[in-house]
């Protein structure tokens, strides 16, 4: 892990890197791969089972939530008790045990192999309803019943709250709340439902000794006071898209400095698809719209760099950083 860390510094230049727990040494010690003509496989070598690996997908694996399942909107829980069966809370994260095991290992690694900014990822609670109730699902609880939808995402940062303090104890130095698809609640039901949960995850951010990146995905336009009353260390969000323009100089306009800003350069149209000229004139405009953001500015892409954006280009956007922020 340090030496894929390393490398993926030296060659793009990036200054942030997303961790996680690795598996135990018990585990590691019994486990080994080998390379075959129809794959990787891995070997338990101590009960003998042997699994092949699924090559790794070009555009990526999302491994930090379930598949969306689909289920009778007619048969939504009604109670609490119900949300309970649904929505299983994790045990209380045990920091001994975690480092007696030796699964903060690889995060050390790292750390001791780069100097960059560490940081863990959750997902809103409220979105998490998605992977529980499936889309319909989740709009239909959050109209139909608030508050049981408050309390299902009560369920659920508790479980993000054991994450976040697995994360530092890993030493990350941030955690990145992940905000998709509610821009499709009211901002009256965005106030009232999220707001509140999201404030208690920033607190429990905070109190873990980290700062909180808080990504919106969708048109932040009708609730971003809302989004400023979360609290986030940061704000983040998408890049002009889906009908709807999120210009980063209207952004600077409404945050007005209060928190730390990320920027929203088009990961496809610029950094994927643009020429050098495009690309060195949208970083200038956006470093300087960041400083008068109090210069509480982090140049970013607004969303993940696409498979097929070149190594080499995202080196060209990081050096173009540097050298313009100068």
């Amino acid at each position: 892990e340090d030496s894929r860390a390393q490398s993926l510094v030296t060659e793009t230049g990036l200054e942030w890197f997303c961790i996680g727990a690795c598996p135990s040494r018990k585990e590691r010690t019994r486990k080994r791969y080998e390379q075959r003509g129809d794959g990787v496989w891995q070997i338990d070598d101590e009960t003998g089972q042997e699994t092949q690996l699924a090559p790794p997908m070009p555009s990526g694996a999302n491994t930090t939530c379930s598949t969306s399942i689909h289920i009778d909107t007619e048969a939504l829980p009604s109670t609490k008790s119900a949300i309970d069966d649904l929505i299983v809370c994790d045990p209380v994260f045990d920091r001994d045990t975690f480092m007696a095991e030796g699964r903060h290992d690889a995060a050390e690694a790292i750390r001791a192999a780069v100097d960059v900014f560490l940081y863990g990822h959750v997902s809103s609670p409220l979105w998490s309803l998605y992977n529980v109730f499936g889309y319909e699902g989740m709009l239909l609880l959050m109209a139909q019943n608030p508050d049981l939808a408050s309390y299902a995402g009560q369920r659920i940062l508790s479980n993000a709250t054991q994450h976040i303090r697995m994360c530092s104890v890993l030493g990350a130095d941030g955690i990145r709340i992940e905000e998709c698809l509610l821009d499709q609640i009211s901002p009256e039901s965005f106030r009232d439902i999220n707001v509140p949960i999201l404030r208690q995850c920033v607190e429990e951010i905070r109190a873990a000794g980290m700062k909180s990146i808080y990504y919106y995905c969708g048109n932040p336009w009708d609730r971003f006071d809302a989004i400023l009353d979360i609290g986030a260390d940061a704000i983040q969000l998408e890049e002009s898209k889906k009908g709807f323009t999120i210009d980063i100089e209207d952004v600077v306009e409404a945050v007005k400095g209060s928190c730390v800003l990320f920027g929203n350069l088009d990961a496809t149209a610029i950094l994927q698809d643009g020429s050098d000229d495009e690309l060195h004139r949208e970083i200038d405009r956006q470093l300087k719209a960041g400083k008068d953001n109090k210069n509480r500015f982090v140049m970013s892409v607004g969303s993940p760099i696409t498979p097929d954006t070149p190594v080499e280009r995202v080196r060209r956007y990081t050096d173009l950083v540097h050298m313009l922020q100068k």
